[in-house]
């Protein structure tokens, strides 16, 4: 998976005459443009099929959206996992963390917490990184879940009362 880099940012700061507002590491991203340059933005978007979001003159474009405009030079590859609107990098997540994803999905399905599309795009999530990186570093070892978090502390109760 690949993400833009804080020089891809750049670029576009630098080419467009717009602000990066926030995005790095995050599945959304949101640049703010002055007005005399967003029509140049909207149709460069518009050309490359880019699905965006306008508001004002704030653009909220998805990052695998905005990846597809650059070449890898101004990109970030890696195993990525994207939850709660943040983008980890799997290499730093730690053999619970990592082991937690893969049962959240269920206690999420459970619960009926988490839409068809979603889960689509978490399973897919799941097997093109979570899983390969439990499979590298740990041998495809899942540990048992272990809430880390008090959204996820949460969910498991209600997950516990709901299997009994």
């Amino acid at each position: 998976m690949y993400i833009v880099s804080k020089a891809g940012f750049s670029l576009i700061e630098k080419k467009f005459n717009a602000k990066y507002l926030d995005g790095y590491m995050k599945p959304y991203v949101i640049l703010k443009f002055e007005e005399d340059s967003i029509n140049e933005f909207r149709k460069f978007l518009s050309l490359n099929k880019i699905e965006y979001d306008l508001n004002l003159l704030v653009f909220k474009i998805k990052q695998e959206e905005l990846v597809k405009l650059f070449t890898p030079k101004h990109l970030e590859e890696g195993r990525f996992w994207t939850y709660q609107n943040k983008v980890v990098s799997c290499s730093k997540m730690n053999h619970q963390e990592l082991s937690n994803c893969v049962k959240l999905l269920e206690i999420l399905l459970t619960l009926n917490k988490i839409s068809a599309t979603y889960a689509e795009k978490y399973l897919e999530n799941l097997s093109e990184s979570v899983n390969l990186e439990i499979e590298e570093r740990f041998n495809g070892e899942v540990l048992e879940y272990s809430p880390q978090s008090d959204y996820e502390k949460t969910q498991y109760k209600e997950y516990l009362k709901v299997k009994k």
